[in-house]
C-alpha cells in the first residue's frame, strides 16, 4: 500500500511525470559534473601525496646517513619516532641492506624482515592506492647503499579533501534539482486534467474494485485510451476467473505431490538409517570373534609351537588380516559414500608413512619370494597431511602387487611432480612383473566391486573395492589415481597428493637406539595395577593374557557398573573399557568413574570392536583418553599402554 501511494505521489499525472523528469535530469548532469570534479580531485590529491611520501622518504635517508653508518640503533630509531608528528603517517621504517627492521614506528616490529620489496637505486613508490602511497628510498653513504627507508602516508587528508567536495557538489545538485523541478511544476500545470477520472479508476482497480470503469466520452487520444482500457479490465477479470480455478487444481497436486516426496524422503532417511546401523552392527558382529581368533593365534605363537604349527598359524593370522582388510575397505567405501569421511592430516615422517605401507605386505612378498624396491631419493623427509589414508592407498596398491605377481619384484617409488609455495604434488607409483591387465579392462578398474574379469576372482580373491577407495582418497587430497599394465609384462598404479610442507625438516643425526615398548613396559611398569573392562569372554582372555604376559596385575570388569564398582579404590593405573556392555555401557562407566573423586586422572582407554571415527568421538567425548579398535594390534596396544602409563605428571 505505501509503494502504491509513493508511486502515485510522484509518477500519478503526466503534470508529476515531468517534474520527475526534469528532476532526474538534473540531477544526472549534475552527479556527473560532481563526479568528474571528484575524479580530477582524487589524483591532484593522490599526486600531493605521493610527493609527500618520496619526500618525506628521501628526507629521512639523508638524515639517516650517518646513523646508518654508525649502526646506532637507537639514534635511527629517535629518527623514525620524530615522523610520528605527521597526522597521515601510516608506518615508517629503516631497513639494513638484507630488509631487517632497524627502526620502525611500531617498535614491536624491529628485529622482523621485510622482503617484499628489494631496495633500488633512486627513491620509487611501492604501491598506491586509495588508502595508502607506500615508498622507499636508499640509503647511500659514499656510494654505497646501506639499507633503505621506507614510508606509508595514508590518504586521511585526501579523503577529508574529497568529503568537502562531495558535500559541496550535493548542495548544488540539490539547489539545481529544487530550481528545475519548480519551473517543471509550473509548466506542467498548464496540461489537461482529463487523466484524472482514468487515475482514479486506475486506483480504485489497484485498491480491489475490480468493475469500476472509466467514462470514455469524447474522440480524442484520451477517450480511445479509456476505452481500450475498460476492454482490458473487463477481460482481466474473466481470466482472474479462470486463473482461480486453475489455481485450485494446481494446490491439489501440490498437496498431493509433497506428500509423495516427503514419503519417498522418509523411505529414503529410514534406508540411510537401517544401512548405517547394520553396517555398525555387522563390523561389531565381525570384529569381536576376529579379535578372539587373532589374538589367540598370537598367543599360541608365543608360547611355543613347532615350526608346522608355527607355519598354519601365521596362516590363520593372515586370512584374518585379509579379513580385517575387507571390513575396512566395506566401512570406508560406506563412509566415503555418506560424505563422513574426513582425512586427519598432521605432520609426518616418509619414512614413517612408508614402513607401515610395506611392513603389512612384507611377509606375503617374502613368503613368494619376492623382492621389495622403494625409490624415494628427492623426496622430502617429512610432509604435512594424512599418514594414515596415504599408507593404506600404497598397501592396497602393494597388496594388489603382491597378489598378483609369481616371480620377480615389486618397486615403490615416490616424486615430486610440482612445488607451491606451500606444498607439494607428490606421485607414488608401485610397479610390479606381475600377470599385467589388459588396456580395455584398465578404464573400469577404478570402480567399486570390479576386478578385470570374473576369473580374477575365482584365482586370486578380493573384492574389488581397494581401487575405488584410492581413488576417492586421491580426489579428498587433491591428486588422482591412473594405471599403465599390458598382459604379461607387469602393471605400474600410481596416485598423487597434494601433501603441505613442514618447515622444521629433520637433519641427517642418528637416532639412537631405544629399548622396544614392550621391554620398557616390562621392566619399568611390572606389577602395576590395571583394570580390564570386557564382558566376552574370549576377548577377555585374549587381552588379559596378552596384559599379564606383560607383567601388568589385571583385575577383570564384566560389565559398566562393576567396572566402576572397582574403580571407586582408586588404585588403578589405567582402565582398558568396553563400549558394549550389559548393565551399564563403557560410555556410562567412564562418565561415572569421572565423577568419582577416587580415580578422575586415571587414564581410560576405549578397547572396543566399534571402530567409526564417530565412535572414537563418542568416547572421548564421554572422557575416554584414548580409542584401540578390535581387533587390536599387541605391538600398538603395547606402545598406547607405555605412552599412558608414562605420561608426565599428574593430569
Amino acid at each position: 500500500m505505501m509503494h502504491a501511494r509513493l508511486r502515485h505521489l510522484l509518477f500519478g499525472t503526466i503534470r508529476r511525470r515531468l517534474v520527475a523528469a526534469v528532476v532526474l535530469v538534473h540531477a544526472l548532469l549534475m552527479s556527473v559534473f560532481v563526479f568528474d570534479l571528484s575524479l580530477r580531485q582524487q589524483t591532484l590529491l593522490l599526486e600531493r601525496q605521493t610527493e609527500h611520501s618520496t619526500t618525506l622518504a628521501q628526507s629521512i635517508a639523508t638524515t639517516s646517513a650517518a646513523w646508518m653508518a654508525a649502526r646506532d640503533l637507537a639514534g635511527l630509531q629517535e629518527i623514525v619516532a620524530a615522523q610520528r608528528r605527521y597526522p597521515e603517517l601510516v608506518f615508517a621504517m629503516i631497513l639494513d641492506a638484507e630488509g631487517r627492521v632497524l627502526a620502525h614506528t611500531d617498535e614491536a616490529r624491529r628485529g622482523q624482515f621485510v622482503l617484499d620489496a628489494a631496495p633500488g637505486d633512486e627513491v620509487r613508490i611501492l604501491s598506491r592506492d586509495t588508502e595508502l602511497v607506500d615508498s622507499i628510498a636508499p640509503i647511500r653513504v659514499a656510494d654505497k647503499r646501506l639499507g633503505a627507508v621506507r614510508v606509508g602516508i595514508g590518504q586521511q587528508v585526501t579523503h577529508a579533501h574529497m568529503l568537502g567536495i562531495i558535500l559541496d557538489g550535493v548542495l548544488y545538485t540539490l539547489a539545481a534539482i529544487l530550481f528545475g523541478g519548480l519551473v517543471a511544476w509550473f509548466l506542467a500545470t498548464r496540461l489537461t486534467r482529463r487523466l484524472a477520472a482514468m487515475e482514479n479508476v486506475v486506483d480504485a482497480v489497484s485498491a480491489g474494485q475490480a468493475r469500476r470503469r472509466v467514462e470514455d466520452g469524447g474522440s480524442d487520444e484520451l477517450a480511445k485510451l479509456a476505452r481500450e482500457f475498460n476492454a482490458m479490465l473487463t477481460a482481466l477479470e474473466t481470466q482472474q476467473g479462470e486463473l482461480q480455478a486453475h489455481r485450485d487444481h494446481l494446490e491439489e497436486l501440490v498437496a498431493a505431490r509433497t506428500a509423495e516426496l516427503e514419503q519417498a524422503r522418509a523411505a529414503a532417511e529410514a534406508a540411510s538409517v537401517a544401512k548405517s546401523a547394520f553396517l555398525a552392527n555387522m563390523s561389531h558382529e565381525i570384529r569381536t570373534p576376529l579379535n578372539g581368533m587373532l589374538g589367540m593365534t598370537h598367543l599360541v605363537k608365543r608360547g611355543g609351537v613347532s615350526p608346522r604349527q608355527a607355519e598354519q598359524i601365521e596362516k590363520i593370522e593372515q586370512a584374518g588380516r585379509h579379513l580385517l582388510g575387507i571390513i575396512n575397505n566395506i566401512l570406508d567405501l560406506s563412509k566415503i559414500e555418506a560424505d563422513k569421511f574426513a582425512l586427519e592430516p598432521r605432520d609426518f615422517a616418509l619414512a614413517d608413512m612408508l614402513r607401515l605401507a610395506l611392513d603389512s605386505v612384507a611377509p606375503l612378498a617374502s613368503a613368494k619370494g619376492l623382492e621389495l624396491r622403494v625409490e624415494t631419493e628427492g623426496l622430502p623427509e617429512r610432509f604435512h597431511g594424512d599418514p594414515t589414508r596415504l599408507a593404506q592407498a600404497l598397501v592396497n596398491y602393494l597388496g594388489n602387487a603382491v597378489k598378483f605377481t609369481e616371480r620377480g619384484g615389486i618397486t615403490l617409488r615416490g616424486r615430486v611432480l610440482e612445488e607451491g609455495a606451500t606444498d607439494w604434488l607428490v606421485r607414488f607409483e608401485v610397479a610390479d612383473t606381475g600377470i599385467g591387465i589388459a588396456a580395455e579392462d584398465l578404464a573400469r578398474l577404478f570402480t567399486a566391486f570390479e576386478q578385470a574379469d570374473n576369473s580374477m576372482t575365482r584365482q586370486y580373491g578380493g573384492t574389488g573395492l581397494g581401487l575405488a577407495i584410492n581413488k576417492r582418497l586421491a580426489r579428498m587430497m587433491e591428486g588422482e589415481v591412473g594405471a599403465e599394465s599390458a598382459p604379461g609384462t607387469g602393471s605400474t598404479f600410481w596416485i598423487t597428493a597434494r601433501l603441505g610442507k613442514v618447515a622444521d625438516q629433520p637433519s641427517a643425526a642418528v637416532a639412537r637406539e631405544r629399548p622396544d615398548d614392550e621391554t620398557l613396559v616390562r621392566t619399568r611398569h611390572a606389577g602395576t595395577r590395571i583394570l580390564l573392562v570386557e564382558d566376552e569372554p574370549i576377548s577377555q582372555e585374549v587381552a588379559r593374557e596378552q596384559l599379564e604376559d606383560l607383567g601388568l596385575r589385571v583385575d577383570v570388569a564384566q560389565n559398566g557398573a562393576e567396572a566402576v564398582r572397582l574403580a571407586r579404590r582408586g588404585d588403578y593405573a589405567l582402565i582398558l573399557m568396553d563400549m558394549q556392555m550389559p548393565e551399564m555401557d563403557g560410555l556410562d562407566a567412564t562418565r561415572e568413574i569421572r565423577r568419582q573423586s577416587a580415580a578422575p586422572g586415571t587414564p581410560i582407554i576405549a578397547l572396543t570392536a566399534n571402530a567409526y571415527a564417530e565412535d572414537r568421538e563418542r568416547c572421548l567425548a564421554a572422557g575416554m583418553d584414548d580409542f584401540i579398535a578390535k581387533p587390536f594390534d599387541p605391538e600398538k596396544l603395547t606402545a598406547c599402554l607405555l605412552h599412558w602409563l608414562e605420561r608426565p605428571g599428574d593430569r
